[in-house]
């Protein structure tokens, strides 16, 4: 794993190594609903993140380059340099030992997504499923910008640029 960007509680690191991958795609199997995503054209410049906490993996995100011009621009953010949440868990042993660590690690990654220069990053959270009310997004500091055209889900989105 490469560490990409040190917070203040924890740190952010990018998975390299096959055995690093291995056991990200477990956990994402394991507690995400929706599991690990295989390697989707429809993903450009992913990145399997894992926010760390004194040697634990405690918050795992997949995130790739945005890729919904329509959505970006009536937001009057580029596209091109915005990125988008596609999964993200935390690990129960990291939840018994530290508490609920989602919103620091969301706040690590959107520190991280600023440091690089990034004009927003956006996600969406399902109505379906109950665990994934927009609280977590909330609590990070995003702002919800409307619904999927379906009506299920909500998109929440931080601009950091003007």
């Amino acid at each position: 794993m490469l560490c990409i960007y040190q917070c203040e509680e924890g740190a952010l690191y990018k998975i390299i190594k096959l055995k690093d991958r291995k056991r990200f795609r477990k956990l994402m199997d394991r507690y995400n609903i929706y599991g690990y995503i295989g390697g989707a054209p429809y993903t450009p410049d992913r990145r399997d993140l894992v926010y760390v906490k004194d040697g634990d993996w405690c918050y795992l995100f997949i995130i790739h380059r945005f890729n919904n011009p329509s959505v970006a621009i009536r937001n009057k953010v580029n596209p091109f340099n915005s990125w988008f949440i596609r999964r993200m868990c935390m690990v129960e042993e990291c939840r018994d030992k530290y508490g609920d660590v989602a919103v620091e690690a969301m706040k690590c990654l959107l520190q991280y997504l600023k440091h690089i220069n990034s004009d927003a990053v956006f996600s969406i959270a399902m109505q379906d499923d109950i665990r994934w009310s927009g609280a977590v997004f909330k609590k990070s500091g995003f702002k919800e910008i409307g619904r999927t055209a379906n009506g299920k889900g909500k998109w929440f989105m931080v601009k950091f640029k003007s």
